[in-house]
């Protein structure tokens, strides 16, 4: 391994959906049109987006694939085709709460359909985002869902269309949007926080997080200060690199261990480091991974200043051969509790 960022393999892998239509005449001159937002939207409307997008989550939280076809229009039908059953089988478990909210609903009118439609967006902590795709239809909906689960909120992107007066989806998105409340422009600020005090893992695992939350809905959702974090995202990982080689060996330490990575590691409280170095103490030697890992502890705090500061865990977990990320490797875990 070459670097101390790795994103985190163990988060529960959310799929980034991307039914683009395609075939479709594209305008790319914005139309004129009039937007209603949220609770401005006709009553009427938004109770029938609501029973589409209830029928929607429940589909998607029974895996139940024809729930999910009988909200789409026939145009995404042809362009889906066989994919529908398996991506709702991966999305599935995201959605077993079954429990939503609305983070922001919009009606728009057009004054022709094929055209596109940007909508610019700030949301309650002030970041600023836009949602830009293909209006197939004259009059349009975009609902953004966020659906909870253990870790923060799942966000789902439809978009349909209005067919001779009845709504059919035309496209949707599933990706992250929040971590234990933070959204990807959150965990920025935070990670411009920790790397002006030196924090080089708190800001590197605050990026690790941020890159799963930075585009909820591909293609569609973006936010404007984007390219400034993936500039800001570079600068953090170049400044680690040039001061740490990985593997690291902890010469300090008789038994040599190897430092392999730091990266979060997911809890109920939210992320916090976890430390993963390659031992060659027998993993059954418990009192003498034990006292390693003692002196693990003190170099690690000695080398990454800031990474115990104010945590309520940090966890380590001592290896027998490198993780490939891919295989079961066995370890032999310990937490650091403050």
């Amino acid at each position: 391994m070459t670097s101390i960022y790795k994103t985190h393999t163990r988060l529960h892998v959310i799929v980034l959906i991307c039914l683009i239509l395609q075939g479709c005449d594209f305008n790319s001159s914005l139309s004129l049109n009039r937007t209603w937002i949220n609770d401005r939207i006709d009553e009427k409307k938004r109770d029938e987006i609501k029973k589409i997008n209830q029928r929607l989550v429940e589909g998607f939280k029974n895996n139940d694939a024809s729930l999910v076809k009988a909200v789409m229009s026939d145009t995404l039908l042809q362009v889906s085709g066989s994919r529908i059953d398996s991506i709702t089988n991966q999305v599935s478990p995201s959605f077993h709460s079954g429990r939503y909210s609305i983070l922001n609903e919009y009606n728009i009118l057009n004054t022709s359909a094929n055209v596109t439609n940007t909508i610019k967006e700030t949301d309650a902590r002030g970041n600023q985002y836009t949602i830009n795709y293909l209006a197939l239809n004259k009059e349009m909906y975009v609902s953004l869902l966020l659906i909870k689960d253990n870790t923060g909120d799942i966000l789902l992107t439809t978009i349909y269309g209005n067919y001779d007066g009845k709504w059919k989806m035309n496209i949707f998105r599933v990706g992250r949007y929040r971590y234990y409340g933070k959204s990807a422009m959150d965990l920025y600020q935070i990670a411009k926080k920790d790397f002006a005090r030196s924090y080089l893992v708190d800001a590197v695992c605050d990026l690790s997080m941020a890159n799963e939350c930075i585009s909820p809905a591909s293609g569609i959702f973006q936010y404007k200060k984007e390219a400034e974090y993936k500039s800001f995202f570079d600068t953090v990982l170049n400044n680690v690199k040039s001061k740490y080689h990985f593997p690291l060996t902890l010469d300090r330490i008789a038994s040599k261990p190897k430092l392999l990575n730091i990266y979060p590691q997911m809890a109920d409280e939210g992320y916090f480091p976890l430390v993963i170095y390659l031992s060659d103490i027998n993993l059954k030697d418990t009192v003498s991974l034990k006292t390693e890992y003692e002196n693990v502890k003190i170099e690690i705090k000695r080398l990454f200043t800031g990474i115990s500061t104010g945590k309520k865990y940090t966890y380590y977990q001592a290896y027998n051969q490198i993780p490939d990320g891919i295989h079961s490797v066995p370890y032999y875990g310990f937490t650091d509790a403050q």
